[in-house]
């Protein structure tokens, strides 16, 4: 049964030729147990029948806005999208990916939890290009445990994530760089809390023909930039004993099923640092 609720999300989906997985992925998106959203869908100048595709599912939901424009990139076709946005939250979904039922629903719980957050995310599943499981990745619940990750790696992932559209706006929106992403995360750091659902809610493609995997050393070269640039901003807090103690304690007692795994991750990234 569809939740209904006053809060309005905007997804948006930016897309180029993804005729391979773009019902799956919309499908996904129309199957959420949380109905109040509105579903911006961007074709980006795509020469497959991506684009016939969206106007079959427009055609049969309301709730989905089709835009065709030229080819101008996955940053411009993004920002398009948002600018038309109404709801209170952005959530963007790839074309390639494949959102959990309970995703937004789990988004929005995990927002009204904690309103000084302008950015929740939750966990990933990471698939191959025939939707088969290769590993979790998990994403910290507490704020200073995110902060904690940033200067190590880019610990968000883009598609699992509710964005507040005031800050999304305050800071300019996504820039026209690579790992774009990461780099509106680090301007986000500055704008308030970040805050994560303890819960799995979206499959990322390790698709070889994708943006991220295909030019995976640019992507890489340019998280460690950002990255640079957290280092630059904040050296990280002296991290007592205590602390250590007492969150490793919060993951264990309050992840119902991966709670030992999330205190993996907490200290994986205090050792390193």
């Amino acid at each position: 049964m569809n939740k209904i609720s006053s809060v309005k999300i905007s997804i948006v989906m930016p897309v180029y030729n993804a005729e391979l997985y773009l019902k799956e992925s919309i499908d996904s998106i129309l199957r959420q147990t949380y109905s109040n959203f509105e579903f911006i869908i961007v074709n980006d100048g795509s020469t497959d029948k991506s684009q016939d595709i969206i106007n079959h599912y427009a055609a049969i939901d309301s709730r989905i806005i089709a835009i065709e424009q030229p080819n101008q990139g996955v940053v411009a076709a993004a920002n398009r999208a948002i600018s038309m946005a109404k709801g209170n939250y952005i959530s963007r979904a790839d074309a390639d990916d494949v959102s959990f039922d309970h995703k937004i629903e789990d988004l929005v719980e995990c927002a009204k939890n904690n309103p000084k957050a302008v950015v929740i995310c939750g966990s990933i599943e990471v698939i191959d290009e025939r939707s088969e499981y290769i590993y979790r990745d998990l994403v910290p619940i507490k704020d200073r445990d995110i902060r904690t990750a940033f200067h190590l790696r880019n610990p968000v992932p883009n598609g699992a994530t509710l964005i507040k559209k005031s800050a999304f706006h305050e800071v300019g929106g996504y820039d026209d760089v690579f790992a774009e992403d990461c780099h509106l995360w680090v301007k986000l750091l500055a704008m308030g809390e970040f805050a994560g659902t303890g819960t799995t809610i979206y499959r990322w493609r390790a698709n070889p023909d994708g943006l991220t995997l295909s030019n995976n050393k640019q992507s890489i070269d340019r998280c460690k930039d950002y990255i640079e640039e957290v280092w630059n901003r904040q050296i990280p807090l002296y991290i007592n004993r205590n602390y250590i103690v007492e969150t490793s304690l919060f993951y264990v007692n309050n992840c119902e099923h991966l709670g030992v795994e999330y205190k993996k991750v907490f200290m994986s990234d205090i050792s390193r640092l």
